[in-house]
């Protein structure tokens, strides 16, 4: 048996009857044992190992430099004999069990002779280096989990702010605003406003978040088969090794969603549940489930605001607000609330602020990597905006009003010359009481003001918030048709697509739309995302040709992108249907 291998029940057997007493084991048993060491190379090495364990220590002699040397020399010799491996089948077979494996066992007690001098050497070095620096660098862990978003109110160690190093244990609260941190392994994770947890445990590249209640939202990307990333909940744990996903507390429920990728659920007392992309669980009720519609809405929401967060050497956003609580959103996707900081990825970014009750703040800004800029915006209320823009009202005689359409013909109607005498035929006093004033009277209408791209894209935004789904895309259409060469109208398409693909059914004006996109010049903020809907539209299409060249541009352009296992994936599927084809 060469290399790694699973254990076999065989395996399983040896190592239980490895353990038991000589006294305890049949003449069967004890065949079976040599047997198996022989075949088995790995339970052959677990088995020495163990023989040589159950023995008393004696206590080393102590070496010089020479003989550590010598002894290093043979230790290297006996593990490199080809002749060593021959010997165990005799020596097992004509020994008892706690006798057996003589020479093997020195070799493993010299190979661990070497490791404990080779060890304590490296060992005592790192401390001495250790304890140089202990004053001059701060520790790993301490580095390995970093705030790179802050906005609203917060508690706990997210006030100190982005750039904040956390250590576990540290209690992490958000109050009206959310937050995102940066973990090891290229991690992102949202926590939603309302959240509340802590980083409980940090080992290498690997990081358990013990999340007590709220939502939040985790980016990890895939490095191996290791788990990477664990959210620990009152109901159970989350595992995962690189996927989008989303996991809730509510009270006593806890709610896994997977936007893409795959996680493993453990349970006190139960199997483990796997949970696949698109695909949703509440931890101790029922089975899996289709992700509803507001959990990828969320979850896809979320991640278009990890994709534009960055790392130490990013630009910073500071954007504050008068007054606070403002809700910011950076390129349509909802961030959080003023007072706002954030890591971002370089380039143009569209920045609009809203409140209710309050005029909306729009404008482009240009970030440039390692430079902080800041953003104070002042809104004004809408009563303010009504008083400069409606014009003062006209007298008009008390008690009478006239609709525009009266008061338009009124105003059109040919007068007599003035000094024209005009004799009024007589009229009844029921007729009096209509009659209109000689004077004409202008109504009050208030001002509408202008139609720009920004409104119609708030518009738009709203009814997707409001999830009217085809009231916003008739919104979106509308701004794209008015204004087709603004900013605005480019980020819509990918809005419309997403829309159109998963809400409307409607999967080939998808593809059309995220084509227009990534035609403008294939560089814009939502490529990525428009990429991928693209592929998806040409997957419900049937365009399997077409799609399979999509994937491979993806994945060549986005190697590291959390939807880079999937397409791997799918790409292994149209491999498999071609050959069945042919």
């Amino acid at each position: 048996m060469n290399g790694l291998s699973y254990p076999s029940d065989s395996c399983t057997r040896f190592e239980t009857l490895c353990v038991m007493a000589p006294e305890q084991l049949s003449p069967g048993e004890r065949d079976f044992l040599v047997a198996h060491a022989a075949q088995c190379e790995q339970c052959g090495i677990e088995s020495r190992l163990l023989s040589l364990f159950s023995r008393e220590a004696s206590p080393l002699a102590p070496l010089d430099d020479i003989a550590r040397r010598s002894l290093i020399h043979a230790a290297i010799e006996s593990l490199e004999s080809p002749t060593m491996e021959a010997e165990v089948p005799s020596t097992l077979s004509n020994a008892p069990i706690h006798h057996r494996w003589k020479i093997s066992a020195l070799v493993a007690l010299v190979a661990g002779l070497v490791l404990v001098i080779v060890g304590g050497v490296f060992g005592v070095a790192a401390y001495l280096n250790r304890s140089k620096s202990h004053d001059r660098t701060p520790s790993k862990i301490l580095a390995s989990v970093r705030v790179v978003m802050c906005s609203g109110r917060n508690d706990g160690a997210l006030s100190r702010g982005v750039g904040a190093s956390l250590s576990p244990g540290e209690s992490l609260i958000t109050g009206n605003g959310r937050s995102v941190l940066f973990l090891p392994a290229r991690t992102f994770m949202l926590m939603d406003s309302g959240a509340q947890g802590a980083v409980a445990r940090i080992s290498g590249s690997s990081v358990e978040f013990s999340l007590e209640k709220g939502r939040i939202l985790a980016s990890v990307m895939r490095t191996n088969a290791d788990p990477v990333f664990s959210i620990l909940t009152p109901a159970g744990k989350v595992v995962v090794t690189g996927t989008l996903f989303s996991v809730e507390v509510k009270g006593s429920e806890v709610t896994v969603a997977v936007l893409h990728g795959r996680v493993r659920v453990e349970q006190p007392g139960k199997p483990p549940v796997y949970i696949s992309s698109t695909e949703s669980l509440i931890l101790g009720r029922g089975p899996v489930h289709t992700m509803t519609a507001k959990q990828r809405s969320w979850a896809e929401d979320g991640m278009g605001v990890l994709q534009m967060m960055g790392n130490a050497e990013s630009a910073q956003l500071a954007a504050h607000s008068e007054p606070q609580g403002s809700k910011v959103f950076v390129d349509g996707r909802f961030f959080g609330v003023t007072p706002l900081v954030t890591k971002l990825l370089p380039g143009y970014r569209n920045l609009s602020l809203q409140k209710s009750g309050f005029q909306q703040s729009e404008q482009y800004i240009q970030l440039a990597a390692g430079t902080k800029q800041y953003i104070t915006v002042h809104l004004k209320p809408f009563t303010a905006a009504l008083k400069d823009s409606v014009p003062p009202a006209p007298v008009a005689s008390e008690g009478i009003s006239i609709p525009p359409r009266a008061n338009k013909r009124l105003n059109n109607r040919k007068l007599p010359a003035k000094n024209t005498v005009v004799n009024p035929a007589p009229v009844s006093p029921e007729a009096s009481m209509q009659a209109l004033p000689t004077t004409p009277l202008v109504p009050v209408v208030p001002a509408v003001p202008a139609v720009t791209a920004g409104t119609l894209m708030k518009k738009a935004r709203e009814l997707r918030a409001a999830r009217k789904w085809r009231e916003a895309a008739v919104a979106y259409g509308q701004l794209i048709k008015a204004f087709p060469s603004s900013a605005q109208a480019n980020i819509s398409r990918v809005s419309l697509g997403m829309i159109q693909l998963d809400h409307l059914g409607s999967p080939l004006p998808a593809l059309r739309l995220f084509t227009r996109y990534l035609k403008n010049g294939g560089g814009g903020i939502l490529a990525q995302e428009a990429a991928w809907g693209k592929i998806r539209a040409l997957k419900a299409l049937g365009y399997t040709i077409v799609e399979r060249q999509a994937l491979q541009n993806f994945l060549k352009r986005w190697p590291r992108a959390i939807q880079a296992q999937e397409a791997k994936h799918r790409l292994k599927i149209l491999a498999a249907m071609e050959k069945n084809n042919q």
